[in-house]
C-alpha cells in the first residue's frame, strides 16, 4: 500500500488539478482535510464531520493510496471476510453516507475510486516530508516537522489492511529522525543532534542505529561518561527484552571508552 508524495508541511490543503469527475459536482468542491495520523478526524468548514464506522474506514483507505483503486479492490481490502457481494454491498453502503455527508470528497472515475485532488491528508504531508529527508533535499527540521514525523498511522485501529503500511511509515519516520540528527553531527552541531535523535530513541527504545547517534554525540560534545552510560542502559535493556548483546559495530563504537576504563573489558 502506497502513500502519496505530495509534500507541503503545515496545516495546508494539497492543491492538486484535474479534470472534474463524472461523479462530483463542481459547484459542491470539498476543501476538507482529513487526518489518519494519531486519530481518524474529517474536518470541513471548521466542522468535525461525523461519517460513521464505514465511512471512516473507506476514507483512511483511500487517503492512504496513491493512486485509485477500483471498487473491487476497494471491498476486497476492507471486508476481506465477507464474500464479494457482501463487501460489494457494504461498500455501497459505505459510499452512500460518505457521499451524503461530504459531497465531492469521494471522485469516482469509471469504476474506480479516490480522494479528491482538492482534500489535504496529513499521512501524505508526512510522507511528503521523509521523501524530501530520504532523497537528501531537506537536512534539517523544525518543531512542528519533528512533531509531525513522530505521528502515527491510526494507531488505535486494528485493521488487516492498514498493518503494512503503517509499519512502513514506522520505519521511514525512524530514518528521517536519524538522518536529520546525522546531518546536526557532519555539521558540528551535536547538541541538536542529540536533541533529535533522542526522539527516536523514545519512540523505539531497541532501536540501535538511534542510540548509536546518541553515543556519538556524546562524544562528540566530550561527554564520554554519558556516552558509557548510554550504552550500558542499551545494553541492558537488549538483554533484558530479547536476551541479544550490541552488534560489533557499537561495541567499535565504544572502545575507547573501554581503553579509558569507562567500561569494562
Amino acid at each position: 500500500m502506497g502513500l502519496s508524495s505530495g509534500c507541503e508541511v503545515g496545516d495546508v490543503s494539497i492543491a492538486v488539478v484535474r479534470k472534474p469527475s463524472p461523479d462530483s459536482d463542481p459547484s459542491q468542491s470539498t476543501t476538507a482535510q482529513v487526518e489518519v495520523l494519531r486519530h481518524f478526524r474529517i474536518i470541513k468548514d471548521g466542522s468535525v464531520l461525523d461519517l460513521g464506522h464505514s465511512g471512516e474506514r473507506l476514507v483512511a483507505y483511500l487517503a492512504l493510496e496513491d493512486r485509485s483503486r477500483t471498487r473491487d479492490q476497494v471491498a476486497a481490502a476492507l471486508w476481506a471476510e465477507a464474500t464479494q457481494p457482501q463487501a460489494a454491498a457494504s461498500l455501497r453502503r459505505a459510499l452512500s453516507i460518505v457521499r451524503r455527508r461530504v459531497p465531492g470528497l469521494v471522485r469516482r472515475e469509471t469504476n474506480r475510486l479516490s480522494l479528491s485532488a482538492e482534500v489535504a491528508v496529513d499521512a501524505r504531508v508526512q510522507r511528503g516530508l521523509i521523501d524530501a529527508i530520504t532523497i537528501g533535499e531537506k537536512n534539517t527540521a523544525d518543531g512542528h516537522e519533528l512533531r509531525l514525523l513522530r505521528e502515527d498511522l491510526l494507531p488505535d485501529w486494528d485493521e488487516l489492511w492498514l498493518s503494512a503500511a503503517r509499519q512502513e511509515l514506522r520505519l521511514l519516520r525512524l530514518l528521517s529522525i536519524e538522518a536529520i540528527a546525522a546531518a546536526q553531527l557532519a555539521e558540528q552541531r551535536p547538541g541538536a543532534a542529540l536533541a533529535i535523535v533522542l526522539l527516536a530513541v523514545r519512540d523505539e527504545p531497541l532501536r540501535e542505529s538511534a542510540h548509536r547517534l546518541v553515543i556519538q554525540a556524546h562524544l562528540a560534545q566530550g561527554n564520554q561518561v554519558e556516552a558509557a552510560h548510554q550504552y550500558l542502559r542499551y545494553r541492558n535493556l537488549l538483554w533484558e527484552n530479547l536476551r541479544l548483546l550490541p552488534s560489533p559495530g557499537m561495541e567499535a563504537l565504544v572502545q575507547p571508552l573501554r581503553c579509558e576504563a569507562l567500561l569494562p573489558q
